[in-house]
């Protein structure tokens, strides 16, 4: 099989990763931490990211799917910038494709996502609820716009 496939978890003060097909596991200590961000210094998570990877590595030449854990805050979750940081610091570091998952993920779930291709959705079908078709103000606004353009148009060559 030649894909590469990774489970890493970060945490504000260590970085683990586990290759999904031989189980290798690297971990290291982080060498920007913060009290507040799990991001922290963007070139040190690259380069910590990058690491990690070397050490999971077994074909250089294939650029691994990676699913990213987050860990370590409870209160306030985590913004989008630093989901975007840790986003390119893995596609810096070498990754392909990279999820992101906001609690640990067991290896048979993080095995089906990034090998199998299986998405395993949280809400089943009948607690779907089917959104009507909503126009915004503005959408509203150019459509009206565009249909007086083309109303125009026609009116020059007599159609209307």
């Amino acid at each position: 099989m030649l894909k590469q496939a990774y489970q890493m978890k970060l945490s504000p003060y260590e970085l683990t990763g586990e290759n999904l097909i031989t189980r290798k596991v690297s971990t290291i200590k982080r060498r920007s931490t913060h009290p507040r961000t799990l991001a922290g210094d963007y070139f040190h998570l690259e380069q910590d990211i990058k690491q990690v990877m070397q050490n999971l590595t077994v074909r250089k030449w294939v650029k691994p799917n990676v699913l990213i854990c987050l860990e370590g805050l409870d209160e306030g979750g985590y913004t989008g910038i630093e989901k975007r940081c840790i986003k390119e610091a893995a596609i810096g570091a070498g990754a392909i494709d990279i999820y992101l998952a906001e609690q640990v993920i067991d290896y048979t779930t993080a095995y089906d996502l990034l090998i199998k291709g299986i998405f395993i959705e949280k809400k089943s079908n009948e607690q779907k609820s089917k959104e009507p078709f909503r126009i915004t103000r503005i959408e509203l606004l150019i459509i009206i716009s565009i249909l007086g353009i083309v109303l125009s148009y026609l009116k020059g060559f007599d159609v209307i």
